[in-house]
């Protein structure tokens, strides 16, 4: 766990990411101290910047909860699903309070074509890949007539709470797990007007 927080520190401070992804766990909050504590530090950087954190549900299906650090307060946890929406059978139960999200990672080609995975530990990533793809879009295509808000809505979603909020916008609720599909309530169809998505997300994002 020495190089998690050594790793987490340096992604901090030399490499001043937007994003954090863990693909790993442990069952004990109890278990690194150290790693819990530096957690809060992604929420006080200069400029009021925060670091969002992504982090894997685990793969111990139903015999279990949810590992830390996907269990801490400002991590978003992230289960996996078939291509789909269907949960993966060996995501844990869910979290009487917390995120309960999931996204694809059964069956995922991996690099070597021949090769397919499955397990939380990849969908986190994509989850994060998504939320950095949604800020990215808005940076992108925000209307120029409207700048300030774009500005708005992008500082918002750079924050745990205003990223939750447009997740949350974009799921499909199912009985356990909020299934992320962006493309069901922002890009539905190939011809939709991009300003208008832009201001979708600053409906859900701003209220």
């Amino acid at each position: 766990m020495t190089d998690y927080l050594q790793a987490f520190n340096y992604a901090l401070d030399t490499w001043k990411v937007d994003v954090i992804v863990m693909s790993f766990g442990y069952s004990s909050r109890r278990t690194y101290p150290l790693f819990e504590s530096a957690l809060p530090r992604a929420r006080k950087l200069p400029d009021n910047k925060e670091v969002l954190l992504f982090a894997a549900a685990s793969n111990e299906g139903g015999n279990s909860l949810p590992t830390y650090p996907a269990r801490f307060d400002n991590v978003f946890c992230i289960n996996a699903c078939d291509g789909y929406g269907n949960g993966s059978g060996f995501n844990p139960n869910p979290l009487d309070k917390g995120d309960n999200y999931c996204i694809l990672g059964q069956d995922i080609l991996a690099a070597d074509p021949h090769v397919m995975v499955s397990g939380t530990s990849y969908a986190a990533p994509i989850a994060a890949s998504l939320a950095a793809s949604l800020i990215e879009f808005v940076g992108q295509n925000w209307p120029s007539g409207d700048l300030s808000m774009g500005r708005q809505v992008m500082e918002e979603l750079q924050t745990h709470s205003g990223m939750r909020r447009l997740l949350d916008g974009i799921a499909k609720k199912g009985k356990e797990y909020y299934y992320l599909c962006p493309w069901a309530e922002l890009f539905r169809g190939p011809n939709r007007d991009l300003g208008e998505i832009c201001h979708d997300i600053r409906r859900i994002v701003l209220g």
